[in-house]
């Protein structure tokens, strides 16, 4: 088990800096000794010496030949041969190698003091009223006590510990001066304009396991063969609005951790992975979405209200449109309410005419034309339920409308198994083949201001036209 680090005062780092590394003969060997003594000395349990004898049977003077020194997320490592030193940093999230670079010996000490000293300044607060180092037992308690309640956090739907740690540093910082953001140069230039701070990149993320839908309930009533047979796959259809609402959710959350009014240019990620075994099922779906945080110099607009980061009240305005569009509403005296968003999935089961043919196969076979009216009715019913639901949204955000609107669809042929086997008409134990349709819709709702000034359109003439 690794120990504790034992974290170093300035003069100390100031040592480990002047130890700088030659690049030949006796100096090289006496300058990787003194570094490797105070490394061990100043980091017990983090850095690991390795010595060699040298002759041909490895029976002459031990001689350091590799240093590594592990602080969580970095590793440093120092390769020394008789002639030359060479140093790496390898960046790690998760136990996972993400980047290694190589380093000069200078660049490598600067680096690995650099980064003890950040350390140092981060942890001097909780130890200045400590006798001695936290116990490592103790450290490793505290992280997994933060680690199972972030993961409680995750389950509520909020954000982990470290990202709401992150933000409220940025927000004390007075965050903004230098932020992060995914806008373009045109869509900076505007937020110039219409006095929108751009604050920080700010984003949320949930991955879904989806139930199997092994049956249907009493709604949908007992499979007639000879008659239409369509209902909503309510589990389905409730696994992707529960990640996409906690993807958002979190979006505005870290939003409003930074005292932010809107979120623009939010952008959509999602997609689907196979995670066999896991909860039971082996379809995960994964939600991901991106904007940037802004804060309006004028807070004396609908969206400019002081927010309350504990119980989430006001929280900031999300929507899905462009800089560029943002500011034609805003110039038109409108605002955004929110984003609004669902999605459907319906099942239609091939049904059979009187005369015991296929009717979405057609009474005539194949060589005629026809319309497979029990799929054309499984998009509709799918439509219709999105629509209804995003109609809802909107008018609990109080919004005229809704621009902007994205609408995609899947269709799959899809085997239905089980039923409800007790009801009339059931259809238990059997299959049933048929169409699995999947309907969503995106948009912005929006609000116009009762005194907004609606500015005239300007007439320009295009002399080359």
């Amino acid at each position: 088990m690794r120990g504790s680090l034992h974290w170093m005062t300035d003069e100390e780092t100031f040592d480990l800096a002047a130890a700088g590394l030659r690049a030949d003969g006796t100096d090289l060997r006496i300058s990787v000794e003194v570094l490797a003594c105070k490394l061990e000395s100043s980091l017990p349990g983090r850095c690991r010496v390795e010595r060699h004898g040298g002759g041909l049977l490895g029976r002459g003077e031990k001689r350091v030949r590799h240093v590594a020194i592990d602080l969580g997320g970095s590793t440093y490592e120092l390769d020394v041969s008789d002639e030359r030193v060479e140093g790496f940093r390898e960046r790690q999230v998760g136990g996972i190698s993400i980047k290694r670079e190589t380093l000069t010996p200078d660049q490598w000490v600067a680096a690995l003091t650099a980064e003890l000293r950040i350390e140092a300044q981060r942890r001097a607060p909780r130890c200045r009223d400590c006798s001695a180092d936290m116990p490592e037992p103790q450290q490793d308690s505290e992280q997994e006590r933060e680690q199972a309640e972030s993961l409680a956090r995750i389950e509520a739907g909020h954000i982990p510990l470290s990202a709401e740690r992150r933000l409220d540093e940025l927000r004390e910082r007075g965050g903004g001066r230098s932020f992060t953001s995914d806008l373009s140069i045109n869509g900076f230039a505007l937020c110039h304009q219409l006095g929108l701070r751009p604050l920080s990149q700010v984003m949320g993320s949930s991955i879904y396991q989806m139930g199997y839908q092994e049956a249907w309930g009493p709604s949908a009533g007992g499979y007639d063969p000879f008659g239409t047979f369509m209902f909503e796959l309510d589990t389905l259809s409730e696994a992707l609005n529960e990640v996409r609402t906690r993807a958002l959710d979190r979006l505005a959350e870290e939003a409003l951790r930074i005292d932010a009014d809107a979120v623009i240019g939010v952008e959509t990620r999602a997609g689907e992975s196979e995670l066999a075994g896991a909860g039971g099922g082996s379809l995960a779906l994964e939600h991901m979405v991106l904007g940037t945080a802004v804060r309006r110099a004028d807070r004396s607009s609908a969206i400019g209200q002081h927010r309350d980061r504990s119980s989430g009240i006001g929280r900031p305005v999300l929507t899905e449109l462009s800089v560029a569009d943002y500011a034609l509403l805003l110039r038109a005296g409108i605002e955004p309410a929110g984003i609004v968003a669902w999605s459907a999935v319906f099942f239609a089961g091939y049904s059979f005419g009187a005369g015991g043919g296929l009717t979405s196969m057609g009474m005539g076979g194949a060589m005629q034309n026809y319309e497979l009216r029990d799929f054309t009715q499984a998009f509709y019913g799918a439509r219709e339920s999105v629509m209804t639901q995003i109609t809802r949204q909107a008018s609990a955000l109080g919004a005229a409308g809704v621009v902007g609107v994205r609408i995609g669809h899947t269709a799959r042929r899809h085997t239905l198994r089980g039923g409800m086997g007790g009801a009339v008409g059931g259809f238990g134990g059997r299959e049933i083949q048929g169409l699995m349709v999947t309907f969503n819709a995106i948009g912005t709702a929006i609000h116009q201001h009762s005194r907004a000034a609606v500015q005239a359109p300007e007439p320009v003439l295009d002399l080359f036209a």
